[in-house]
């Protein structure tokens, strides 16, 4: 016997524990293996299906989806399954009529939504309408309606723009585009499944996150689609991956003039394919600071915002722990704060983000934020001080010019490949106050909000501001992006 017979997992939880760390064809041995001796343990078919499925097998993930349902007939998770295999293979009005056999899950019925936004725009409406009042904090929901209605109102057209939501969180970076479409009159449509592109064949398809995998795959379903990068962050060289996220899709949207050149020069791109737009995550921010209110939108009292990166070596949230409030603060309780911890941490680090959870719930003047239900970055207007590390929002913080203070451990920083000392979230260590030890964090929290660091901070800060978003401060990068778009789809006559 082997050694990975050996160690086949016990349970269907382990099993899922095992492909999470392994991937690829080994998970999908394994899986086999597990639900040939478990054939009665359902959530064994579930892993096995999500393995064949990332293995890209369409036609054995239908043959085993309708395998486990001959076992679990009930099973409205191999129902949807079977349905998602079908309609990757073109099969989508066999996809809805299985859907439709059976009460609707809501994920099922999110399925069907997607597949009726190009045959029935009305159904889709009715069906995001009801997922919307089901489950009102569904971004997808509330974003599928937004698209369902503006596909009712260009009829007969098809949506010619597809945007991929990696992320939950990628909503407050996509939507200000959406919402310029539709002033257009441009019918769209929001998805998180790759494959469904291929059911709407859109002429462009918007995205946030091109990882090579993503954008090799979705070559191969829309080959013609010209692909554009909104980015998640302003950066231009940051964490090692900036130029190759700038120059994997045909045009890349970036914050300022500034940036426009450095990236063209540094990712060897043409003028053409790099969008001078203004980072529409950040629209709303700037909005609220063009408002002619006296105090453009200040805090009041003393408050400071706790919003960490994900990545261990790099991240504060690692190095403040559990008792994150105590590691800001102190003693003083006077000083309110908010944790907001990257929706990264969520699945990477739940035990940590249970515990800030619950010292919002039971010590006073703290609170935290959920990045899935409210764009953080117009949050950020709300606060006194930012506490941060490399994380891209504490460079968007700079558009507001007020104290920012940084937990860095260099050594932790550098043993990760994510390291770049030359990146653009490195710029920030002169226009902060950085400490390496969570311990002398009270102390910078409490000098930033007594006004006590040095001028040249905020000096560099104000210089930075200018370089990362130059004269894109209005709070239309949605329209502009939208109309760049536009231009594609119908470019202008020579």
């Amino acid at each position: 016997m082997t050694a990975g017979m050996q160690d086949l997992p016990r349970t269907a939880s382990e099993l899922a524990t095992a492909c999470g760390r392994t991937g690829g064809t080994e998970a999908e041995s394994m899986s086999r293996r597990f639900v040939a001796t478990h054939p009665h343990e359902e959530e064994g078919w579930h892993v096995l299906l999500a393995c064949v499925e990332q293995c890209g097998n369409v036609l054995e993930a239908e043959r085993l989806a309708r395998l486990g349902l001959e076992r679990f007939p009930a099973s409205a998770r191999l129902r949807l399954a079977l349905a998602g295999a079908l309609a990757q293979r073109g099969r989508t009005q066999d996809a809805a009529i299985l859907l439709r056999g059976g009460g609707l899950t809501g994920d099922e019925a999110l399925l069907l939504a997607e597949l009726e936004l190009a045959n029935d725009p009305d159904e889709a409406r009715r069906l995001y309408s009801a997922l919307r009042d089901e489950f009102p904090a569904s971004n997808l929901a509330t974003l599928g309606l937004r698209a369902a209605a503006g596909l009712c109102a260009a009829r007969p057209r098809p949506p010619e723009i597809g945007f991929l939501l990696s992320e939950d969180w990628h909503r407050w970076i996509q939507e200000p585009v959406a919402e310029a479409l539709d002033a257009r009159g441009i019918p769209y449509f929001f998805t998180t499944k790759p494959w469904i592109f291929k059911v709407h064949r859109p002429q462009a398809v918007v995205l946030s996150a091109p990882t090579p995998y993503l954008v090799k795959e979705l070559r191969t379903l829309v080959p013609e689609a010209c692909l554009v990068n909104t980015r998640h962050g302003i950066s231009v060289n940051g964490k090692n991956y900036g130029l190759y996220a700038s120059a994997a899709c045909d045009r890349v949207c970036v914050s300022s003039e500034q940036h426009a050149r450095e990236t063209r020069e540094l990712a060897l791109l043409p003028e053409e394919r790099v969008w001078p737009t203004g980072y529409p995550q950040m629209d709303g921010l700037f909005r609220r600071l063009l408002e002619p209110s006296p105090d453009k939108g200040r805090p009041r009292g003393r408050r400071v915002l706790f919003a960490p990166t994900f990545s261990p070596e790099l991240s504060a949230a690692y190095l403040v722990g559990e008792d994150a409030v105590s590691a800001l603060r102190g003693a003083d309780d006077t000083i309110g704060v908010v944790l907001a911890g990257h929706p990264r941490l969520r699945r990477d680090a739940p035990q940590l983000v249970a515990a800030w959870k619950r010292q919002a719930e039971t010590l006073p003047n703290v609170e935290y934020f959920d990045s899935s239900a409210r764009n953080i970055v117009t949050f950020l207007a709300e606060v006194d001080v930012l506490v941060s590390d490399v994380s891209s929002v504490a460079t968007q913080y700079l558009a507001l010019g007020r104290p920012l203070v940084r937990l860095v451990d260099p050594a932790r920083a550098r043993a990760t490949s994510a390291f770049a000392p030359d990146g653009t979230e490195w710029e920030l260590l002169p226009a902060s106050t950085t400490v390496s030890r969570a311990q002398d964090l009270p102390g910078a929290v409490g000098m930033a909000l007594d006004g006590a660091e040095p001028e040249d901070l905020r000096a560099i800060r104000s210089r930075l501001r200018e370089r990362f978003f130059g004269s894109l401060t209005d709070g239309r990068a949605g329209e502009r992006i939208a109309q760049r778009l536009a231009q594609l789809l119908c470019p202008p006559s020579s």
